[in-house]
Parts: C-alpha cells; sequence; structure tokens
C-alpha cells in the first residue's frame, strides 16, 4: 500500500475516507483515521477537515474556517475541491455535505456549541449587510448565503444536539425568541434575533470565549446600522 502521494491524491483519499496514501512527500498534509479520519495542514495544531458520519445520504465533512498561511490555504482548496468531487479517487464521486466551522475537531458539548454560535453569528452579519446592500441583486444574494447558513447551524445542532431548535431562528420563520434591544431602523431588527439566539446558546453553554466573540458581532452590526446595543 503506497503511503506517500500528491496533495491531490492525499486530499483524494481523505474525500473518499481511504487509509492511502497518507500523506504527501513532505509530511505538511496527511490524514488519519482514528475514530474520525482528519486531514490536517503541517501538524496537529491545524486540523484542515474532519468525516463526521453521513447527512442527507451523503457524507458530513466539518471544514475549517481558520486561515493560516499561503501554503495551507492551497492545502484547503485541494481538500474542497476533493470533497465536491472534483478528484474521483477510484470511484464515482459523491460531494460531501461541507459545513465550514471555526472547530472542525470539536467533540465536546461545549466546543459544538461555540460552532453552532459562529454559524449563527456569520448569518447575521451577512443578513444585516444584505439589507443594507444597494444593489438588490447583491443584497439578495448575501441574504440567501445567510440562510444557507442558518441551514448549517440547525442542521449541525440537530447532529449533535446542541441545544438549539429549527423554531427559534428568526431569519427562517421570523419567531423572536428574545426581543432586541437596538436603537436602529426596524426593518433590521429582525437579522439581531439570530445573533442574540447565538449569544443565549453561548449563556446556556458556558462558553465564555465564544459570547467575547459574540458581543463584538453585535457591537459591529450595531455600527452598521447607525445604532447601539443597550445595556
Amino acid at each position: 500500500m503506497r503511503m506517500t502521494g500528491t496533495n491531490k491524491e492525499v486530499a483524494a483519499a481523505f474525500a473518499a475516507d481511504r487509509d492511502a496514501p497518507e500523506r504527501n512527500g513532505r509530511g505538511s498534509l496527511f490524514q488519519r483515521g482514528d475514530k474520525r479520519r482528519t486531514i490536517y495542514s503541517y501538524g496537529d495544531h491545524f486540523p484542515i477537515a474532519r468525516h463526521a458520519g453521513r447527512m442527507g445520504g451523503r457524507p458530513l465533512v466539518l471544514f475549517t474556517t481558520a486561515e493560516y498561511s499561503t501554503t495551507t490555504r492551497g492545502h484547503k482548496d485541494r481538500v474542497r475541491a476533493a470533497l465536491e468531487g472534483w478528484y474521483p479517487f477510484d470511484q464515482p464521486p459523491h460531494p460531501a455535505r461541507i459545513i465550514y466551522v471555526p472547530d472542525p475537531t470539536a467533540d465536546t458539548p461545549k466546543a459544538h456549541a461555540e460552532n453552532v454560535a459562529e454559524l449563527l453569528g456569520r448569518a447575521t452579519a451577512l443578513m444585516v449587510r444584505g439589507q443594507r446592500a444597494r444593489r438588490l441583486d447583491w443584497g439578495g444574494a448575501l441574504q440567501e448565503d445567510a440562510r444557507r447558513l442558518v441551514k448549517d447551524a440547525v442542521d449541525y445542532a440537530r447532529r449533535f444536539r446542541v441545544p438549539v431548535r429549527a423554531a427559534d431562528v428568526p431569519i427562517l420563520d421570523g419567531s423572536t425568541p428574545r426581543p432586541p434591544r437596538l436603537r436602529a431602523p426596524a426593518e433590521a431588527k429582525h437579522a439581531l434575533n439570530a445573533l442574540l439566539l447565538a449569544v443565549d446558546v453561548c449563556e446556556r453553554n458556558g462558553t465564555a470565549p465564544a459570547w467575547a466573540r459574540m458581543r463584538q458581532h453585535l457591537d459591529t452590526v450595531a455600527r452598521a446600522l447607525g445604532g447601539r446595543v443597550e445595556a
């Protein structure tokens, strides 16, 4: 069994959930299949992606949103292309369901809650940008991206049992689980509900680092809308 290969071959093996080739010639891109197959760039400190079972009949893969270097960005591009079905290994490609999260190796309730909170925070930021876009087509595209992120958050929460219900997510159904307190145009307030929900997730699960990031998102959104979040 050949254990080394090109970046493309290693990425394709990971996408197909195969053991070999295990690494490239320099060892800078490598994969391991201990509990869940994971692929790394330059070391255990930078996991690019991890297999997380199946969702909707497709492989579910958690893919990092982190950046590190130009070479690592190239590794990420190779892995993403393989997961999307561009590099068939020795069988027809089966594109994976990819969810982009800050921590693809999350294995505790707190870590999963942080990933959900980040997804909802990014969705809210996109929704607000879409509402304020001067071009209707650009604004519509941003809001559609926001809805996709919310769907990813809901699906992730269901898969890993994070206590967030689909009915609680206002971008999907307009509900208001916690009234926003923002001095801003009324038409933009509903977008903040998703972010406030993300804050609730952090509080319920005790994820202090995620809470700090969510507070930064709140302040950014408030400035973008010409208002401020009340204490």
